[in-house]
């Protein structure tokens, strides 16, 4: 049976793809069956959307980034409200706090974050976190979030506290290429805690290309590098991963599924 595989964050809009037909083609080749792009601003809800309309294998996500909080005003708000109601994204996001760049300060971030964490619940649909150098101050918004709220935790780089809020609240931990990096020893002993029925797989290609891929653009083709790494670490086999991953990113993402591929992905 032929490995399967969903990349549950990419940004494929970046210009850093200027050959997305071949790059989509080299996705399709690996297995990979859909791509979550995630349109993280203003600017990408568009880029995001119309990616998603000319690709069946690509699924978007809109949202505002945390570094892009900045460009938060209430017109631009219902914007984001119209979108999602018209074009049926698979999640929100990806939403969150970063203090680990310049960016907006640490209360409109929060509030821009509020916001986004009331959306996801109304709409029922995930909200996909950013958090970087922030992690007590995420936690203490998640924490005191709706039972209701749904989340997948972005390229995860927290504690065992976070890993404990998100197992007794059934959501998705998201592992990629940072988890390959010789740095990660802690990160590594963490996961090795987390059921595989609580992880997805997540490229955030062009970035955090994985341990031992000699190309420095990341890409959804390199989700299988990252299900080997994770097989080593967990013990279970690449086949575990392919199937296990693959059905908790349908559960993580329930519009995934109404997203049927027809023909070739382009």
């Amino acid at each position: 049976m032929a490995l399967r595989f969903i990349d549950t964050h990419a940004h494929l809009d970046d210009p850093q793809f200027p050959d997305l037909a071949e790059v989509l083609d080299q996705t399709a080749a690996a297995g990979v069956e859909r791509v979550i792009n995630i349109g993280y601003g203003p600017e990408r809800w568009r880029s995001t959307l119309a990616l998603a309309e000319a690709n069946p294998i690509v699924a978007p996500v809109l949202g505002i980034h945390p570094l892009d909080a900045g460009e938060y005003t209430e017109e631009n708000f219902q914007e984001l409200i119209r979108l999602i109601g018209e074009h049926e994204p698979v999640g929100i996001g990806e939403a969150g706090i970063d203090l680990f760049r310049d960016g907006p300060d640490l209360r409109l971030q929060r509030e821009v974050f509020d916001l986004q964490i009331a959306l996801a619940v109304e709409t029922g649909l995930p909200l996909v976190i950013h958090q970087r150098a922030a992690e007590d101050e995420v936690y203490q918004q998640l924490a005191a979030a709706d039972s209701a709220l749904r989340v997948v935790l972005h390229s995860f780089d927290g504690t065992r506290r976070m890993i404990d809020l998100a197992l007794e609240r059934e959501w998705f931990i998201g592992v990629g290429g940072l988890m390959t990096k010789q740095a990660a020893q802690t990160l590594r002993d963490l996961l090795r805690t987390v059921s595989l029925e609580r992880i997805v797989l997540e490229t955030d290609s062009p970035y955090l290309v994985p341990a031992g891929v000699k190309n420095r653009r990341n890409s959804p083709a390199n989700i299988p590098a990252v299900a080997t790494h994770l097989a080593g670490l967990t013990g279970r086999s690449i086949t575990d991963i392919s199937e296990i991953t693959t059905a908790n990113a349908f559960l993580a993402f329930p519009r995934l599924a109404s997203r049927v591929l027809t023909g070739e992905s382009r």
